[in-house]
């Protein structure tokens, strides 16, 4: 989520925080264009010192960076220094007076989590708010709090729009929202080959990438919507858009989608893996295969053992044992002892 405030202490507007339960670049940029879309552009944006928030989309040394692009400098919390993160105080906040609305709130941790909920994940679905339903409830409450006059000595009994708004003498802001989307996109390096570049297993092709073969170039991409991809060479200069070659007649496809169908071929292929052996094998080899199981998990020592037979039932399986042996009936037991031997080591390479 994004977040503006204005900080007393340093009689600066600050905006954009981020926190997410599973932050990534991407998903800080997506935030911050959010905030540029709504508040403008910030002369400062100050972050914690998560890997994502110094990743090369806010780095100086980077030249597509969007701190590069917009002009806008970074600030980085003092490490392992909780009073340099004022924002978790606002955090706290939210959590009792905007969280705990839904009988859903599970809390931040085991511990602490209602009763009333402790329950399966997927018992508590059911009961839980669709997404836009608490996008709505998102707004209305960040809304109301920013109308709402603070008690807090910082803001001097003002509420935090009054404060923000008498403190913002110049808005800077982006007109061009599909500017501000390449920006706030995704970046990757890419060779050009004569079919295009590559993509998430998806090729892009334009009739200008004919005179680029075989050159590095810079690829920007919308992750809501990567049917479409913007190309650049490495002095940053645009040489097209390009189109998926593969596109679904459904809805614009994501970067999400993607990953999600690679995990799922992931799943796909293991599976395959681990039942493929007996795929091809006929009915005897997969019973002396588990017999070979049976016998090495019975010898690994993982369970306690008790010995059951009594000695009169124990002599007499020496008695039958011996009026089965002959010189066929041994090598018959050999083999078979060589087949269990040779599954059980293949199957141990492959475990």
């Amino acid at each position: 989520m994004a977040y503006s405030f204005f900080d007393a202490r340093s009689n600066k507007v600050i905006s954009f925080i981020v926190r997410e339960a599973d932050p990534n670049a991407t998903v800080v940029k997506q935030c911050f264009r959010q905030g540029v879309e709504l508040h403008g552009v910030p002369g400062e944006v100050y972050f914690d010192n998560g890997k994502d928030y110094r990743s090369k989309s806010f780095s100086r040394d980077y030249p597509l960076s969007l701190v590069n692009q917009i002009g806008i400098g970074c600030v980085y919390a003092t490490p392992y220094h909780g009073q340099a993160k004022t924002v978790e105080r606002f955090f706290r906040t939210f959590t009792d007076r905007f969280s705990r609305r839904f009988n859903t709130y599970t809390g931040s941790n085991a511990k602490i989590r209602p009763e009333c909920m402790q329950i399966p994940n997927k018992d508590i679905l059911p009961q839980a708010p669709t997404l836009e339903e608490f996008q709505n409830l998102l707004s209305s409450y960040i809304s109301e709090y920013n109308n709402t006059p603070s008690r807090g000595i910082d803001l001097g009994g003002k509420c935090p729009n009054e404060v923000f708004y008498s403190n913002l003498h110049t808005k800077r802001v982006i007109s061009n929202l599909d500017a501000l989307r390449i920006l706030c996109g995704n970046f990757e390096e890419r060779v050009v080959h004569k079919n295009g570049v590559s993509i998430k297993n998806n090729t892009y092709y334009h009739e200008r990438l004919a005179h680029h073969v075989g050159e590095k170039v810079t690829v920007a991409f919308d992750p809501a919507d990567i049917d479409t991809i913007n190309i650049f060479d490495m002095e940053n200069r645009a040489i097209c858009s390009a189109y998926a070659k593969i596109r679904t007649m459904f809805r614009h496809t994501s970067e999400e989608d993607y990953n999600k169908a690679a995990k799922e071929k992931k799943q796909a292929r293991a599976a395959i893996r681990k039942y493929k052996p007996t795929r091809d094998m006929d009915i005897h080899s997969i019973i002396a295969r588990n017999q070979v199981m049976e016998r090495d998990f019975s010898q690994t020592g993982n369970v306690s053992t008790l010995e059951q037979f009594s000695p009169k039932a124990a002599m007499n399986v020496e008695i039958l044992e011996a009026s089965l042996q002959s010189v066929g009936t041994r090598r018959l037991r050999e083999d078979e002892e060589s087949i269990s031997e040779t599954l059980l080591r293949a199957y141990q390479k492959q475990a």
